[in-house]
Formats: C-alpha cells, structure tokens, sequence
C-alpha cells in the first residue's frame, strides 16, 4: 500500500512519538486540508502551551515537533511529553520508557537536563497560580471572543466571497490555536490536580483510592460535553412540532460540537442534523441513570466522617481544584470548537461555492484538496480533476483500515505495508473477558451496540451497551440511551470517562480490541470500578 502524501514528519530531535491520547482527538486518517492546513495550528497549540506557558523545552526550528503525521494518523510527542511528566510532576522516565516499550536513548534524554531546575520552576509557578485562583475570568473572556466569532459567521458567511472565506479561515487559525492551547493548560492542571487527590488519599483508604476519587468526581456539574447529552432526554419527550422547534434550537446552541472535533474535515452537528435527529429517537425511552450527585455526596461524606481534615488538611484545596479542572478542560474544549467549527464552516462554503461553479463534485470534497490546491481553485483556477479526488478517498478508505503501531521513531517508522488489518484475527476474539481501565463507577448488563461512525451507524437502543473504536464529545449524544460505555482507547481523565461519570453510567476504557471482540447482540457485563468486561453470551 502507498504511504500517504500528506504525512508530516516529526522532530528528530525529539523522536518518539505517541498514537494514544492522540487516537481520541484525531481517530482516523486525517484529510488532505487537515495535513495541509489546519495541523498547523494544533501543532501551534502544543507549541503555546509547552514551550511558553508551561516552558518545558526551548520553541523548536522543527515544523512538526508536537504533532507528526504517520501513515495518514496523528502523533503526539512522547519525548517531550515525557520531559513535561518528570518535571511538573516528578515522573521517573524509565517508568515511562517501561509504559511504553522506549530504549536507553528515550531515557536519557527524558532525564533532567542542564537548566531543567529553572523551567520546572516556573512550570510549578504555573500550577500553583492556577491552583490559588482559578482562571474563571479568562475562560469566560476566551468564551465570549468565540461567540462573537461564531455570531460573526452567521452574520456575514453567505455573502463572503471565497478569497474572503479562506482568509478568515487563516485569522482564525492562531485564535484556535491559542484555545488549544488552554485545553492543554487545564488538562495539565486536571491531572495534577487528579493525581494530588489520589496520592493525599491513599495512604487513608489503600487500595480503594481510586475507585473512591473516581466517586468523588462524579456528577460535579458545569461539564459542558455532558449538558447537550442531558439535553437529548428533555428532547425525546417532545412530539411533532414541538421537537423539530427543540432540535432547531438545541443545533442553535450546540450545533459547533460534533464527532471527531479536531478533524476539520469532520461534520459539526450543525452540518449533520440528521443524525442529531436520530440519536433523539434512539433516547426516547431511555433507562433512569444513577444519581451521580449522589454518588459524589456519598463518597464525600465517608471521607469527612473518617476525619480526612485532619489527616490530610489539603484535601478541600485539591478537591476542589479537580472539581473546577476536570469540568473546565471540557468548557475549554467547548470554546475551541467553536472557533475551530467557524473555520470549518467557512471552508465547506467555499466547497459549496465550488460545486456550483463546476470545480468540484461536491461540498464535501473540499476536504480532499491540499491547502495550495485550495487556494488555486480560490483564484479561479482548476482543481484537480473529480477522478483524482475519488483516488485519495479510496486511498484514505484502505489506510483506515489498517491498525497504527502505538508507538514509533522517527526515520524508524514501519512501511503502512506491514502494519495490521484492522478486523483481523486476534488471540483476544475468544476471551470472555476482557480488561481496561476503570473509568466511571458501577455495573451493568445489556445486550452490546458496537458503533464504528456516530453519524452512519445505527445508535444504541435503550438498555443497550455502547461499545466504541474511541468517544469524544461529539459521540456523548449516544450516552444516554446506553446503559453503559466501553471503549478501545482512552485513560482515567478521558472525555469519555468525564462525561459518563457526570451521567451517572459505568464506563470502561483501554479495552483493546473490543470493537473486535464483541459484536452487536453479544450480552456483557461492564464493571466500571474493575476495567472488566465479561462476556455471559455471545450473537450466534
């Protein structure tokens, strides 16, 4: 199979690189116009956060340090990442190098180097500022500038010419690239806050540290990819008119958010209504979840009762920071993807422009031309020719169906020709058990709804198990029919996990395989304070 044209390659001063986290945010086989143009402002968002606000190692020369292009799949830094670990939090890097199967040389250049003193720092300087006084002030302020984007889009959009389009396209590129940039900051602040309230409690409760913070953060509110999913019941209960006003209104207030978000080529809500309206259908008779508040209380009470002020005195500061982080990283997701969608929106228009002039064969395929092809097809002149189009979006069919490799070197990168069919034969398709990470607490039974495209595949019937290749925001619609959620992909802060705990339904993530080895009609168990899965009867 032939290498995809529009891989970035990464730093070789920095050379591992990492499919992981970056398997949720960017899942599949990223689109010409992505590659060309609007990676560089994700990799600009990596490089605000980790080189200015958190100045874990100098700006590099290299185009593509935080984010390299493989096989048509996106990676992030692992060496630089790795550095951020062991100077923000005190990471060893042989236990990172062991986590992911890297050499002597990833652990070397992982250590402290000369000068690192100085940058954690001011690294911690950082966290703690945030931590003393949380930035309410300045998400809100970030919040009102996309709005006034997206209001400005409405206003204006169908009378832009295309050069006009593309241009806003571009001033809007650094805006959301500074939004990433925050995402990442108060991700950061989220796992150290995280990681704070489980070390503070374990040498209390042990073991069951986990399970009970994963209790504690439950149903805490303001987490704005949950509200739309708590949204959908209110919906389902409406008829006829009343619920196509509903939909309208609730497209006009969330219609930015979408599956596969960082994908610029990837529908909004807003451009897929259809399949809003579906997975409303599917809600209707969805099942009562558990009160997560409760649980929250529940948990919050044991350890009041067992006198945790006064064998922890920092508890109330790190509860309460990774009750406001682990809700605003997802409200400055939010803010992202609505200037990230106005970007998007103004492209699919000048793909709309370009059918109509006889250019291209439809809107979508705007996605398909590079960014110089794109601007050539602006100034007038031809695109490239409807059957060339049709070949890369069969190339990008053949190269989804392949299987990454998790982690990979750069000038060491496996030819996509060896890499693993995705569907294929696996020593897992015969356990009845599988395990991952324990995300949102609670057990379920139900028949299994595996979901490969929330926009395409039917979603899950009430009572049913959400099984899934990975979930962002955009997938959290399905949520509430579900009784439960399991996931290939994904880590204890995941948004999958987030937005599941605040729904109050068990979730297990990290299942490898799963999309394989279950089927639609399997019946399971999900135990989401365990990892397990286990398989009681299989669709025959």
């Amino acid at each position: 199979m032939e290498p995809w044209p529009f891989d970035l390659p990464g730093n070789p001063d920095y050379p591992m690189y990492l499919r992981g986290q970056t398997e949720e945010v960017l899942p599949g086989v990223l689109s010409p116009l992505m590659c060309t143009f609007a990676a560089q402002f994700i990799e600009g968002g990596w490089h605000i956060h980790l080189t200015e606000t958190l100045p874990v190692i100098d700006p590099p020369r290299h185009p593509h340090t935080f984010l390299g292009v493989y096989g048509g799949r996106g990676y992030m830094n692992l060496s630089v990442s790795a550095r951020n670990a062991v100077m923000s939090t005190g990471a060893r890097p042989e236990d990172i190098a062991k986590q992911f199967e890297a050499g002597a040389d990833f652990i070397a250049q992982a250590q402290r180097q000369p000068g690192d003193d100085e940058r954690a720092a001011r690294v911690h300087a950082v966290i703690a500022e945030n931590v003393a006084t949380y930035p309410r002030d300045l998400l809100a302020a970030d919040r009102a500038r996309a709005s006034a984007h997206r209001e400005e889009g409405r206003a204006h959009r169908a009378t832009m010419t295309e050069a006009e389009l593309l241009e806003r396209a571009h001033r809007l590129g650094p805006e959301a690239a500074r939004d990433l940039a925050r995402i990442m900051l108060m991700g950061t602040l989220e796992g150290v806050s995280y990681a704070r309230l489980n070390g503070g409690l374990a040498p209390l409760y042990g073991d069951d540290t986990p399970e009970l913070v994963r209790a504690l953060l439950s149903g805490i509110g303001e987490v704005e990819s949950a509200i739309p999913a708590q949204q959908l019941t209110a919906l389902a209960k409406l008829e006829g008119d009343d619920q196509k006003r509903g939909i309208v209104e609730f497209l006009d207030r969330y219609g930015y958010r979408g599956a596969n978000e960082f994908e610029i080529a990837a529908p909004s809500w807003e451009m897929a209504p259809v399949a809003v309206e579906r997975m409303v259908e599917a809600a209707r008779n969805a099942p009562v979840k558990n009160d997560p508040a409760a649980t929250a209380a529940s948990a919050l009470k044991r350890v009041k009762d067992d006198g945790i002020d006064q064998h922890w005195p920092e508890f109330d500061m790190w509860f309460g920071a990774a009750n406001f982080y682990v809700a605003h990283r997802e409200s400055a997701k939010a803010t992202f993807c609505i200037v990230y969608n106005e970007m998007r929106r103004d492209l699919f228009e000048i793909g709309r422009r370009l059918v109509a002039r006889g250019a291209l064969t439809q809107p979508w395929d705007v996605f398909l031309l590079a960014l110089t092809e794109l601007e050539v097809a602006v100034e007038g002149r031809d695109a490239p020719a409807p059957n060339a189009l049709a070949a890369r979006a069969r190339h990008m069919e053949e190269l989804a169906r392949l299987v990454p490799p998790q982690v990979v070197k750069v000038d060491d990168i496996p030819a996509v020709d060896t890499w693993e069919v995705r569907g294929g034969a696996s020593a897992a398709e015969t356990n009845d058990e599988l395990r991952g990470v324990p995300g949102s607490p609670g057990t379920a039974t139900g028949r299994v709804r595996v979901v490969q495209d929330p926009y395409e595949d039917q979603p899950p019937e009430p009572g049913e198990i959400l099984v899934a290749p990975f979930t962002d925001p955009g997938w959290t619609l399905m949520f509430m029919a579900a009784d439960a959620v399991v996931v290939e992909v994904g880590g204890a802060l995941s948004h999958a996990v987030v937005v599941a705990r605040e729904l109050g339904i068990p979730a297990v993530v990290s299942v490898e395989h799963c999309c394989t080895v279950l089927h639609t009609g399997d019946l399971i168990e999900v135990d989401g304070s365990t990892g397990i899965v286990r398989v009681l009867e299989r669709n025959t």
